[in-house]
């Protein structure tokens, strides 16, 4: 056995001995959109969240509180600041600093400067510190309480510059370390070695261009870890908490219930902004007495799909999920003239008690809902035929509402765009009979794009020399049961492009001819069009 394959073999085997089943996630979203957030912590007296909303100009307010129901409002007359606020909220469990129980931290966009709210919002010190020096960075890094004592409960900043602060209750800063590169999401991991391995009784923070964990000691001492996760944001999995998260990609808070995290209590919750590919960007992070393991949570079927994280909390609140809307199959839909386009609409809600009703609005004309709309029950569906016509070419955008009796609304968007005709790209020529009457593709599709007589999309040529000599072909096809009953498929011609080059027709058309508009040359385009024959 190759060394090489021997090791990858024993780190797998020693993942898999570390490493439970994967555990599945299911987002929910918990309330209508916000504009642009960012930052979210728990807010204890309140029994709420506190977000911070509207970046980058922080108007016409900073932060929103959000009830149990979804609802949300201003928090505080805190305003303009336009950088990316995290925050930090002071909680009753663990606060050996003496902090006042609900305030709220977080950056101001300045260099070095932290923000202090306090008095349930009615009062912002701004700034309540300005760390000392110069080049110190944004806490846009992040905010957090110590809890452990380890560090005597002091709040501890990380910053865009790489530097790790504590401050005490009385505002004065206390200087750790500057490890020179740009923090983000921050935690104090109680000092249980046991449990925690190398991260016990330190400072954790990550380092997303860098897929690095910084753990600092109390005397600033540092050590480095690679858990292969571009750390967005680090938060602790408590007993009976449930999950939120702001989903920046979509400006949604997405939540799910504490079940979710069941057996998981101790254990390190890490954020990646972007999740992987058929990822969901959230991983539990634990020591399995040999190493660190990062496991990536799994999305749930029926779950939301996260686009782009910022900072999640988790708190002691239960999740109130907003209504769901399916589409089955899914949008957006490509369909034919003259034939037949149907997808069902289903609207439910996680409380069996509750009842949901569907609307519609941009349904087009000819288009029917079965059974009529609006339609209610939980769940409920209807279904949507529609057979275009002619004059239906083009895109048409319909909207479907489903809300609960509490008036909580989800919107599903569904793109329908009518073709008259087909293009096929490809780079190579082929010859399959795919019709009785002996109609013929003469290019393998690459893409294939939807098209009318009035619109052919255009495909842009890189300015590339490499590309010089490379050949595309391409051909449209129509299936048009209306116009032509007896013989609906019609096949133009196949072109056979070479960039910089000429451009040769081949094959023989059944119905339709195709031809090129302009020499395909680099930085220019492949602009094909074509007629139908009388």
């Amino acid at each position: 056995m190759k060394r090489s394959t021997f090791v990858a073999s024993c780190v797998a085997l020693c993942l898999l001995a570390g490493t439970a089943a994967a555990q599945n996630i299911t987002l929910v979203q918990l309330s209508t959109s916000f504009d642009n957030p960012i930052g979210i912590d728990y807010h204890e007296p309140t029994n709420s969240l506190i977000m911070s909303t509207n970046y980058s100009n922080g108007l016409p307010i900073n932060l929103e509180r959000i009830e149990f129901d979804g609802t949300h409002f201003q928090y505080s007359t805190l305003s303009g600041l336009t950088d990316e606020l995290k925050i930090a909220t002071v909680r009753s469990i663990g606060n050996p600093g003496g902090f006042v129980v609900g305030d709220v931290f977080t950056g101001n966009g300045n260099d070095g400067e932290i923000v202090r709210v306090t008095n349930g919002g009615a009062t912002i010190i701004n700034p309540w510190v300005s760390l000392p020096g110069a080049g110190n960075g944004l806490m846009r890094g992040s905010l957090y309480i110590d809890r452990t004592g380890v560090f005597g409960g002091d709040l501890i900043v990380a910053t865009t510059a790489g530097e790790v602060w504590r401050i005490d209750n009385a505002g004065n800063p206390t200087f750790l370390v500057d490890v020179n590169t740009h923090l983000e999401g921050l935690i104090t991991v109680p000092n249980d070695a046991l449990k925690y391995g190398p991260l016990a009784g330190k400072i954790i923070t990550g380092a997303e261009g860098q897929t690095l964990i910084y753990a600092v000691a109390a005397d600033g001492s540092f050590t480095t870890h690679f858990v292969g996760v571009k750390v967005e944001d680090i938060d602790f999995i408590r007993p009976n908490e449930s999950f939120y998260g702001v989903n920046y990609g979509t400006s949604k808070l997405l939540a799910a219930p504490a079940s979710t995290f069941a057996g998981m209590a101790g254990d390190i919750l890490l954020t990646q902004e972007y999740p992987n590919a058929n990822g969901v960007g959230l991983y539990r992070l634990f020591w399995n007495g040999v190493s660190l393991i990062a496991q990536e949570f799994t999305l749930g079927p029926a779950s939301e799909v996260p686009g782009q994280w910022e900072h999640v909390t988790l708190a002691p609140l239960g999740v109130i999920p907003f209504p769901t809307c399916e589409i089955d199959p899914a949008p957006p839909f490509g369909a034919s003239v003259g034939v037949p386009l149907v997808f069902t609409v289903t609207g439910k809600d996680a409380n069996p008690a509750d009842i949901v009703t569907i609307t519609a609005t941009g349904v087009p004309a000819g288009a029917s809902l079965v059974p009529p709309l609006p339609v209610a029950g939980n769940p409920v569906s209807t279904t949507f035929t529609w057979v275009p016509q002619n004059a239906d070419t083009g895109l048409h955008n319909i909207v479907f509402t489903v809300t609960d009796s509490g008036g909580l609304e989800t919107v599903c968007e569904v793109t329908i765009e009518v073709a008259e005709c087909y293009l096929f790209v490809g780079f190579i020529p082929i010859d399959e009979v795919i019709s009785p009457a002996g109609d013929r593709v003469f290019v393998k599709p690459l893409l294939v794009y939807p098209v009318t007589m009035e619109q052919i999309p255009i495909l842009p040529i890189p300015a590339n020399p490499a590309l010089i000599g490379l050949h595309v072909y391409a051909q449209i096809g129509m299936f048009n049961p209306l116009v032509f009953p007896a013989d609906p498929i019609k096949m133009s011609n196949a072109l056979d492009i070479v960039i910089e080059g000429g451009v040769t027709p081949y094959g023989t058309a059944s119905g339709m001819t195709t031809w090129l508009h302009q020499p395909a040359q680099i930085g220019g385009n492949v602009d094909v069009r074509f007629s139908i024959n009388n």
